[in-house]
């Protein structure tokens, strides 16, 4: 994941609840493009829960969209899980009280596959807590066709170099990453202006690159700058017991 989380404290918070109303019309709309792929169902008996985890995902939604544009929302799995103080509970969990957090993570697919990530996060009054801003702009610029590397050429290309493709061991995986050189810390990144924010994001030094590998002890691991094809940090792992 990129080091670029946007956060928002209490009292500069995004009006997030204008953003809901103003995107509804999305939420609602037939065309496929503009909603994820998943069907969202929540286990629950407690209608606040159940309402409070709708506008939740529909803030997300609204988010996301502003990032990645409406029309290729559809491009997108979400997973969800919901954070406590002492747990996790995920989608086929039964719930029955307030979380903390509600944090929702857009897995692209091409292909019938998953490429890469970007999380979400809100918290029980609905305020966001964080978004992965540059996750989201190198998953966007993926279905834009701005790079060099796809998931195919960066597995043939981890494979010259060690990994196995056919391996019964560990099953060889390429995910894609977004990172800045830069890290911000908190009263940097208090914006509460999402376009201004990926302006912002844009123009930072974000590196694109694919990590390619079989995870298994004496297995090889590397990165593919998905720009460049340059190979960097390939290595082979040492598991310590």
């Amino acid at each position: 994941m990129g080091w670029w989380k946007f956060l928002f404290k209490q009292g500069n918070t995004l009006p997030l609840l204008m953003l809901l109303f103003g995107f509804t019309g999305c939420s609602n709309s037939k065309s496929k493009s503009e909603v994820t792929t998943d069907g969202f169902q929540i286990k629950t008996a407690n209608p606040n829960l159940r309402n409070s985890f709708r506008q939740a995902k529909l803030i997300s939604d609204s988010l996301a969209r502003i990032v990645i544009a409406p029309e290729k929302l559809g491009n997108f799995y979400c997973r969800y899980h919901f954070e406590y103080y002492d747990e996790q509970r995920y989608e086929n969990d039964s719930i029955n009280k307030m979380p903390l957090n509600y944090d929702f993570t857009y897995y692209l697919l091409t292909e019938g596959d998953t490429i890469g990530r970007a999380t979400v996060s809100l918290d029980n009054t609905l305020c966001l807590n964080y978004i992965d801003v540059d996750d989201f702009i190198g998953l966007r610029y993926i279905l834009d066709g701005k790079f060099s590397v796809d998931k195919r050429k960066a597995l043939s290309i981890g494979k010259q170099f060690g990994v196995d493709l056919n391996s019964t061991r560990a099953r060889a995986t390429a995910e894609f990453v977004t990172s800045s050189v830069r890290r911000y810390d908190d009263e940097h990144m208090v914006l509460n202006d999402i376009p201004a924010l990926i302006r912002l994001a844009e123009k930072d030094d974000l590196t694109f690159y694919w990590v390619v590998e079989n995870h298994c002890n004496g297995c090889m691991t590397l990165k593919i700058n998905a720009e460049t094809k340059v190979v960097y940090d390939n290595h082979r792992y040492m598991f310590v017991y």
